[in-house]
């Protein structure tokens, strides 16, 4: 009799002589090939012609309207998130937003200079958008893109949502602020 057929007879009637450290250790190592397998799936790369590949603008966050470059603005993005269910001071931010961009930057906007964004950080539906801006919640951003750049800078609106004036005066004063070049 072989040395592997005693050495099972004696642990027990045909049972196999695979011990549990190498049953979890083999399953590791299964399961670590099925996801590496996944993702060098996911990371496939896929050749673009010269000259036909969209330029990605690099982002970068500002905490401050006066880090811009000076320059013109080529395009201001103005986002708006929210959740689903949405609370009433949720609403009013999103209408104040609309009221500044509609009284103040109504040519701004049909030229497309300035755009109004707002997507619902639940749905899914936006996840670009979403992504983009890191936005969780409620929240308000400028998105402003000059040469190869996208600058975000957060608002923040919180304080002024209960007074009309004084959160029309805020956001238009940034948007101002950011169409001047500085």
């Amino acid at each position: 009799m072989d040395h592997v057929a005693a050495k099972s007879r004696m642990r027990g009637k045909g049972r196999p002589t695979t011990r549990p450290r190498q049953k979890v250790t083999l399953a590791v190592a299964g399961l670590m090939i099925v996801l590496l397998t996944g993702l060098l799936g996911a990371c496939r790369v896929t050749s673009v012609p010269a000259g036909t590949a969209p330029v990605t603008p690099s982002l970068q966050w500002i905490d401050d309207l006066a880090l811009l470059p000076p320059g013109p603005v080529e395009r201001l993005e103005v986002a708006y998130f929210h959740h689903t269910v949405r609370c009433d001071s949720c609403i009013e931010a999103e209408r104040l937003t609309r009221k500044t961009l509609d009284t103040y930057f109504t040519a701004e906007m049909e030229s497309g200079l300035v755009a109004l964004v707002t997507a619902d950080v639940d749905s899914g539906e936006d996840a670009a958008l979403v992504q983009r801006y890191a936005a969780a919640g409620p929240s308000l951003y400028l998105g402003i893109s000059k040469g190869a750049a996208l600058y975000i800078y957060p608002v923040d609106f919180w304080n002024s949502l209960g007074d009309e004036s004084q959160f029309l005066v805020l956001l238009r004063g940034m948007i101002d602020q950011v169409l001047a070049g500085q």
